[in-house]
């Protein structure tokens, strides 16, 4: 308020911004008017980037429309706001905001602004964005529009003889993103979103929107979106091979993801196909360690011998008195625990996306009879943000990083072959909290560790692979 009184005295006719930003987002409590010339701008990191405010399936945007109402109310009627126009951190899928951008603009009426500002975030991948990247543009503009009538114009103006099918195509993918319980930033939760049957039909529409482009430039708008399907197509491929310990199957399709996105991003002919920093960058950042990393393994002759299950036993420690009351110990008694799946549902699909304490996860495995004499080895393939490790209640240590893969040698001494083995990991909530992650994130598995050994083939691990 101080610095709102100084300007206002100086420059009587701006404004003085203000980001509505990360842990500042919440309603001011104290403040019932800002200073007339305080402009906020609301700018959603820390809530979902998918689903628009009130979605009645996603309790974060509940939240963020509970926000822009009470930002409003205190604002003397300004208010702007700083939308992400693709899923935070991810810009490998084809992404849509039809049904966002109908809820945003339902909510600013509500919130009777009179002085709107809109200033959205965008990446120029014209492959995975195109329709939302016009309407951003018109949306400059004015909020006050026709969403259908808007985008029966791009389809029409831009596909030409294809806009029927790559209508189709657009709006069941829009569908998908609206109707569906997946929050996760990055590219986390997308396999739910992205089924086997919206596969099938996107690729449909596109195969039959090919056979409909007349002249070059027809075309090339099909072949820019067939090209941002083919990364969900790849990256699908790479995430189910991930979750069955399949990693040299993985590590095949992530090479040819590479080099797809580096192929269209060197094309010199506008628009823009992909950012290859952002498109393949985030990927790299964010999923593909643990491919590179379990692929190794097994050409280094590494054998799987367990690969432990996608959900656990998990108990919240808000108190952190978890380690005083014996959690770690293999005869505690875990049986009213609630379970939390690690690989295939990410904190904030499980109702975690507002915890930030610690939490313990647990498991039973039986280790193989043949597996006493190997080097084995416990291997986690990502976690946010720490793993702290105990195996029969005996202390591994701790480690620390994002989605970077970690493991713990020198375990044969703690394990039981042929018998039940207890392995308990206490977690805390990292600082990436936008992406709502959190704890195990990847597959996680005990490994005998070879050079030059048998392959993932002719092992018989225990335990199936994560089903998608």
């Amino acid at each position: 308020s101080d610095m709102a009184d100084i300007t206002s005295k100086k420059f009587p006719n701006k404004d003085l911004g203000i980001l509505v930003y990360s842990e500042y987002s919440r309603p001011l409590v104290k403040v019932q008017k800002l200073n007339p010339n305080v402009f906020p701008m609301m700018a959603p990191i820390r809530r979902c980037r998918i689903h628009g405010p009130g979605n009645p399936i996603c309790p974060s945007s509940q939240i963020y429309k509970d926000e822009i109402l009470a930002w409003a109310k205190v604002s003397n009627g300004k208010l702007g706001f700083y939308p992400y126009s693709y899923n935070l951190a991810d810009t490998l899928f084809p992404f849509t905001k039809f049904d966002y951008y109908k809820r945003m603009i339902q909510t600013i009426k509500e919130a009777k602004i009179t002085e709107l500002a809109w200033i959205p975030e965008t990446l120029d991948s014209w492959a995975t964005h195109a329709p939302h990247l016009y309407l951003c543009i018109r949306m400059l503009w004015t909020t006050d529009i026709d969403l259908d009538a808007e985008l029966d114009r791009f389809f029409k103006g831009f596909y030409g003889r294809a806009a029927e099918p790559i209508r189709d195509y657009w709006l069941r993918i829009d569908q998908a993103y609206a109707t569906t319980p997946a929050h996760a930033g990055s590219s986390y939760g997308q396999h739910l979103i992205w089924t086997p049957e919206l596969l099938k039909a996107s690729r449909a529409n596109i195969d039959q929107a090919g056979k409909l482009a007349g002249d070059d430039r027809e075309k090339l708008a099909v072949s820019l979106a067939e090209a941002g399907l083919r990364c969900a197509e790849l990256y699908l491929d790479i995430w189910n091979a991930l979750g069955q310990f399949d990693f040299q199957k993985a590590e095949k399709a992530q090479k040819e993801l590479k080099a797809f996105i580096a192929e269209k991003a060197a094309l010199a002919t506008p628009p823009s196909w992909f950012h290859e920093r952002y498109s393949y960058g985030y990927y790299e950042t964010f999923v593909s360690r643990p491919v590179t990393a379990g692929a190794k393994i097994l050409a280094d002759g590494g054998r799987i011998l367990v690969r432990l299950p996608d959900v656990w036993k998990f108990q919240k420690d808000e108190k952190a008195t978890g380690k005083n009351d014996g959690w770690e110990k293999p005869g505690f008694d875990d049986s009213g625990w609630p379970t939390l799946a690690t690989f295939s549902k990410s904190w904030c699909d499980q109702g975690l996306d507002n915890y930030l304490g610690e939490g313990w996860y647990r498991i039973r495995f039986t280790l193989p009879a043949e597996a006493k004499d190997a080097d084995c080895r416990l291997w986690f393939g990502g976690f946010d943000n720490n793993v702290d490790v105990y195996l029969n209640g005996e202390s591994l240590g701790e480690k620390t990083g994002f989605v970077k893969p970690a493991e713990f040698g020198g375990i044969a001494k703690f394990l039981k072959p042929g018998a039940e083995n207890v392995l308990a990991v206490r977690v805390a909530a990292g600082g990436l909290a936008e992406l709502g992650t959190g704890g195990i994130m990847m597959p996680a598995m005990i490994y005998a560790a070879g050079q030059g050994g048998p392959s993932l083939q002719e092992t018989k691990p225990v335990g199936k692979g994560y089903e998608m």
